[in-house]
């Protein structure tokens, strides 16, 4: 079974739309593989979230830890917002909560998140060095998800 690769963010507030641009990054390096995007509104991250493929979600992170950072959370277990939840924090965890209570979690899960240092409203492009880490982390989850036809039992869990 193929995972699903969701990136969420606003690509009109510079480092929040580190998930849509690794999502798009990682759509070109393997078109084999089911990539979209969402600007995190709930409806549409519910919409998402549906499925039994594997599903890896990539988001803004907030958390003031060095901008470029790449933090992993298997499950979707998302830390306290007040720790470091994604810029969408809101719209994701309520998603990832109404979605279980749906039963429409998906069972296998990785939220990954890039920590931002900029927000503000009008900025087109990413902090530099998130521009990094975005390019780098679609590098390597070309490598290590599986598409279609790939042997069966793989995990949206990274390698």
């Amino acid at each position: 079974m193929s995972v699903r690769v969701v990136g969420v963010g606003n690509t009109l507030r510079g480092d929040d739309g580190a998930g849509v641009v690794t999502a798009r990054r990682l759509a070109a390096l393997r078109p084999d593989l089911d990539v979209e995007t969402c600007a995190g509104e709930v409806g549409s991250l519910l919409d998402l979230l549906e499925g039994d493929e594997p599903l890896v979600v990539l988001d803004a992170l907030r958390s003031g830890e060095p901008a470029g950072r790449v933090r992993r959370f298997p499950g979707g277990v998302l830390p306290p917002r007040r720790e470091a939840g994604g810029t969408h924090d809101a719209g994701l965890g309520e998603a990832l909560e109404l979605a279980a209570g749906l039963g429409r979690r998906p069972a296998d899960l990785t939220v990954i998140g890039i920590e931002g240092a900029c927000y503000d409203l009008g900025v087109e492009a990413l902090s530099p060095e998130v521009a990094r880490a975005c390019e780098r982390l679609a590098r390597d989850l070309a490598g290590e998800l599986a598409g279609p036809g790939d042997a069966a039992g793989l995990s949206a869990t990274p390698r």
